[in-house]
Order: structure tokens, then sequence, then C-alpha cells
């Protein structure tokens, strides 16, 4: 199953666009969809900013059980979501997914690209960030 599907299947009705996936959101918020339920999970969403992924910062964004706040976020943004299974012995299982905001309609929806890597992610941004149009300060 695709990362993608995991959303879909998390309860989000999401549809294809030329390009992205159009996300529903419930008032602002998403269900985490790399949510580990496990007592020994660690999970969190955050925005990723930085040059590159070597040096990146997250902002972490609030969060109650699985559903995350995302009034905050705006659209060029990078979205990372995790959710880590900690092994007995203190082993970490990873699971992260990133998203690039492209846009956003209020409180009900917002289209993201996926990406496999912080990396990837933070290039698209970069990339999307130069090919928005830019206003002239009057």
């Amino acid at each position: 199953m695709s990362d993608v599907d995991d959303m879909q299947a998390a309860g989000d009705a999401a549809q294809t666009t030329g390009r992205g996936e159009v996300i529903a959101l419930d008032g602002g918020a998403l269900e985490n969809p790399a949510y580990e339920r496990h007592k020994r999970g660690r999970n969190w969403a955050a925005v990723l900013t930085g040059p590159n992924a070597a040096r990146m910062e997250r902002r972490f964004l609030a969060a109650r059980g699985a559903t995350v706040d995302l009034t905050d976020v705006q659209p060029g943004q990078v979205l990372e979501f995790g959710g880590d299974y900690m092994t007995g012995r203190g082993r970490r299982i990873p699971d992260r997914r990133f998203y690039l905001i492209l846009a956003k309609d209020g409180i009900d929806e917002m289209t993201v690209e996926w990406h496999g890597t912080a990396a990837q992610a933070l290039r698209a941004a970069r990339d999307f960030a130069k090919a928005a149009p830019t206003e002239e300060v009057a």
C-alpha cells in the first residue's frame, strides 16, 4: 500500500489533481498518517525549514493523539509526519512521511505532494518558491 493509500485509509478523502493530492481537512486538522499506536510509539508532526536536509529545522505542530492541527501551515511549506516504534531493546523503527503543501483552501482542504525523503521535499519546496509568482511592493 502506498503512503497516499495510507492517508486515504486513515479516513482522509483524497482526490487526484494534475499535481499532488487534495486532502480533506476536518476543521483544519488531519490524522497523522504515520501514527504509531503502540505504547512505545513516538509520534510528531512538524514543519521543516532550512537550506537542505542536513541543516533543517523542525517546528513541531500541536497534536492531540493522532490528530494534528494544521491551521497555521501555508503553501510552500514541508510537513513531516513521524511515528517511530521503539523496540524493547531501544532500537528505533522509523516511519516518516514528507509532504509539500501546494495549496490550501481555508480549513476545509489542502493539496499536497508526497516525497520519499526530507531532502526531496525541501528541494521541491525551493523549486515551488522559485516558480511562485512574486508580488511587487507598491
